[in-house]
């Protein structure tokens, strides 16, 4: 197809027309295959950016991007469920819910990506059980969900390879936000990973991709129908990021919140979606009831199943048990406290998450922060909001006036008001079947 062909294809969708099947597989196929300038698929981009697509188009999309690449054949695991969240701060459910499911008899080979933006990422937290391999083959990979029923494995260069490029050109011309852009971009992925079950947590709010609550309802309903229409059976949850969702922010802490939860030592808003997205996969795998499913996962963790079975697939991978009882005691702690009284109106959740990504990267040792201070929390002067938590050996290097400068930081994230003016925030919003 000769390049003024392109041009048409774009001029097309500039003016709100919908693209032909045969148009969106040339632009893909041109695009992987280097035969695509990378003007012209911006121009591309940004026209789906602007005008949307429709719901057919989308499909079409996501299907030529699954096709750039290979899609895994994971039938000699029988059926295997898979999660994907479009991400949030603190957001570390994968930990739990692979471990919840795998002990109640349910495969569950999760491929996760790396942090991005403000939120952490699944494939980096893992890592920090040291020895751990992530970057397997998927022979390797299939044979340890043999094994132990999980697994967790980084994104492959070969499954939907359109989609990492395309995505890497949308981070880097601000084309990001974009409903049909996010649709194809994450389920080019799930379906070329070759689960049968998949269940989403779509997000929205001030700590999410997604801020407004109605988009993430309609982006929601996009990807259940094209996941149906492939003979999946999944389903998504909208769930609130107006606040982190666990205590916790940083790789290493996050995960030893995880490992307290499976220990049953903590009941938080992280343990809540965790213990619903296990039920919903469950309720799926086993055609059981959704109280009988909740009912099982209960048991799971009650049992101290779930906490065996983490063991089990961290070993399995080559990855040390050490963290599994590392204590907090043993961080270097400063506290960040409140200079008025009053309730907690907001959490800027998103500078919350960019504020410790920024400040990992910056200084040695530090581990992240535990958040003491929800939305709607009654705060009087010298209350907890944040504390920060340092690997001893390094905190001895970090200036005062920079430490004082990561106080003055996170202190601005959040907005406290004499008057309550907000009502509880609920945590899942609803299911999207």
């Amino acid at each position: 197809m000769e390049k003024t062909n392109f041009e048409e294809i774009i001029n097309r969708k500039l003016k709100g027309k919908n693209l032909e099947k045969e148009d969106i597989d040339a632009v893909i196929s041109a695009y992987v295959n280097e035969k695509l300038p990378e003007n012209i698929m911006i121009s591309f981009l940004t026209a789906i950016f602007k005008n949307g697509m429709s719901d057919e188009e989308i499909y079409h999309l996501t299907k030529a991007m699954q096709n750039s690449g290979i899609t895994l054949d994971l039938s000699e695991l029988g059926s295997v469920a898979d999660k994907h969240s479009t991400g949030g701060v603190s957001d570390s459910t994968t930990f739990l819910i692979v471990p919840i499911v795998a002990s109640l008899g349910v495969k569950m080979l999760k491929m996760s990506g790396k942090s991005l933006g403000f939120t952490g990422g699944t494939a980096d937290k893992i890592l920090c059980f040291k020895g751990l391999k992530n970057n397997l083959e998927i022979e390797q990979a299939i044979e340890i969900t043999k094994q132990t029923n999980g697994c967790f494995i980084t994104q492959s260069d070969l499954l939907a390879p359109a989609d990492k490029k395309m995505y890497a050109l949308r981070d880097k011309v601000g084309l990001i936000e974009s409903i049909p852009l996010i649709a194809s971009s994450i389920l080019s992925k799930k379906l070329a990973s070759g689960s049968d079950i998949i269940i989403l947590d779509v997000k929205f709010g001030a700590g999410a991709f997604i801020k407004n609550k109605n988009e993430a309802g309609v982006l929601a309903k996009i990807m259940v129908d094209i996941l149906k229409k492939e003979g999946k059976k999944a389903c998504a949850v909208l769930s609130s990021m107006e606040q982190p969702l666990g205590d916790f922010v940083g790789d290493e802490l996050e995960v030893m919140e995880s490992i307290s939860i499976l220990k049953g030592l903590k009941k938080n808003k992280l343990f809540k979606l965790s213990e619903f997205l296990s039920a919903l996969i469950i309720e799926r795998a086993k055609g059981v009831s959704f109280n009988q499913a909740k009912k099982q996962v209960h048991e799971s963790i009650s049992s101290g199943k779930a906490l065996t079975k983490f063991k089990a697939i961290v070993k399995a991978q080559g990855g040390s048990l050490v963290l599994f009882n590392k204590d907090l005691d043993i961080f270097k702690k400063v506290l960040i406290k409140a200079e008025t009284n009053g309730f907690v109106q907001k959490i800027n959740t998103e500078k919350l998450g960019l504020l410790t990504r920024q400040f990992k990267q910056k200084y040695a040792g530090f581990s992240g922060i535990e958040n003491k201070a929800g939305i709607g929390k009654l705060i009087t002067k010298d209350s907890q909001l944040v504390k920060l938590y340092f690997e001893p050996k390094h905190f001895k290097k970090i200036d005062k006036i920079e430490i004082k400068n990561m106080i003055t930081s996170y202190a601005e994230c959040f907005e406290i008001l004499k008057i309550k003016v907000l009502t509880k925030l609920k945590l899942i919003e609803s299911v999207i079947e």
